[in-house]
């Protein structure tokens, strides 16, 4: 049995390396981690020289392309139907109890995909997926703090994991997204097109670090971070983005309207947040 991590690294050597000494890498013979290497002028190679560390140099790329460069390698190799795959970020920390958990789950049904619930550093319980109501109008839940294993339809890829029967049915992830929205492309293809759920799983948890996050609906506090966010290729809502995802699965026709439900689901949420700011202190 082997874990393969892809790992997609943004010019981040601290957090990377936070990530490899979490995992204890430098015992764990039955873990490689894909590490895709965007800013090859950093010293990777010099800080991570462990047998079971391969580094990809893959200059200027994205989440998405990060990722499929890692599926590409692990395509180029043999693997085992004893292996697992997950993607991972490398702001995230994640415990090897937690990583036994969901594999372990994995062994006894293999066809799903899994995520372990996220909290910050706070250790407050954040989003590690949505579950889709409705498409149009746009309307989600975001399952926090659970008790049992949960379905979503949109699964994040803080560590996301899966089995070598799910590996064999995964394709490439829309090259026309960059960051965002691929982990949702990749989960609801699953979904979708081979019937494949996506899970949070309960009694395991990975932390990440918001402070290197991009924009999203919590961390938005101004009216021009909302108006940046529609725009910026590190936002979850980038309008571009979103219709190249949602493009992909529904009409054209259909597929705008969608986009313009998500864009007005993100600017109720930030008035209603707003509100409740106001309400809490009149004052302020």
């Amino acid at each position: 049995m082997m874990l393969y991590i892809i790992l997609p690294t943004f010019n981040n050597v601290k957090d990377t390396k936070n990530f490899i000494e979490t995992l204890r890498l430098d015992i764990r013979p039955d873990v490689k981690l894909i590490i895709i290497d965007s800013h090859p002028n950093l010293p990777y190679r010099a800080k991570f020289n462990l047998d079971n560390v391969i580094i990809i140099e893959k200059p200027n790329a994205w989440w998405v392309e990060s990722i499929n460069e890692g599926l590409k390698y692990l395509r180029s190799i043999e693997l085992n139907e004893s292996d697992f795959v997950a993607f991972a970020n490398n702001d995230v920390k994640i415990n090897w109890s937690a990583i036994e958990k969901l594999m372990e789950e994995l062994k006894t049904f293999s066809n799903q995909i899994l995520h372990p619930q996220t909290i910050n550093q706070k250790l407050e319980f954040i989003s590690s997926g949505s579950y889709v109501h409705c498409w149009l109008p746009f309307i989600t839940t975001n399952p926090l703090n659970i008790t049992e294993k949960t379905k979503i339809h949109l699964g994040t890829a803080r560590f996301l994991i899966f089995s070598y029967e799910v590996f064999t049915k995964s394709d490439f992830i829309n090259p026309k997204l960059i960051q965002y929205q691929g982990d949702n492309h990749f989960t609801f293809y699953h979904f979708k097109y081979n019937k494949i759920s996506t899970y949070i799983f309960p009694n395991a948890t990975c932390e990440v670090n918001e402070s290197t996050t991009g924009l999203k609906n919590h961390n938005i506090r101004k009216v021009s971070d909302l108006i940046d966010s529609f725009f910026s290729i590190k936002s979850a809502n980038n309008i571009k983005n979103r219709f190249q995802f949602v493009r992909f699965f529904f009409h054209p026709l259909l597929a705008g309207c969608i986009t313009l439900s998500m864009t007005l689901n993100s600017i109720i949420k930030f008035l209603l947040k707003i509100g409740t700011r106001i309400y809490n202190n009149p004052h302020v």
